[in-house]
Parts: C-alpha cells; structure tokens; sequence
C-alpha cells in the first residue's frame, strides 16, 4: 500500500531534464557519497550552485564584505 507523502505549503515540486553523461556523473558522485541523486541535487548542488550564483551577483564591493 502506498503512503501518500505531505509536503510543507511552502515547498514546489520541478522536473529537471539532463543529457545522459551529466546524469552519470550525478550518479556516480551520488554513489560515492552514499546518498541518491535527489539528494545530491538538494542538499549539495542547489546550495552551492545558490552561494555561487548569490554571490557572483552581487556588486564587487558587497562580495567583500561579511555578512
């Protein structure tokens, strides 16, 4: 029997389409960590690609600082 899953009202839901060797790569850097490839792409490659992005747009004179 399945078990429908809650999800918080502030989440959203998206489907991502990547070319065959990226998604080996995922996988293989999944494996290698021990987690799944959603995991990977949640906890590990949004984040990073988040603080990468945040700070690359940022004016030069605030990505000195500290926040």
């Amino acid at each position: 029997m399945a078990v429908a899953q809650t999800l918080p009202m502030n989440t959203v839901k998206f489907i991502q389409t990547v070319q065959e060797g990226v998604y080996r790569n995922l996988v293989q850097i999944a494996e290698d960590k021990g987690i799944t490839v959603q995991d990977l792409i949640r906890a590990v490659i949004i984040p990073e690609w988040h603080a990468q992005t945040r700070t690359a747009s940022r004016p030069p004179q605030q990505r000195s600082r500290r926040s």
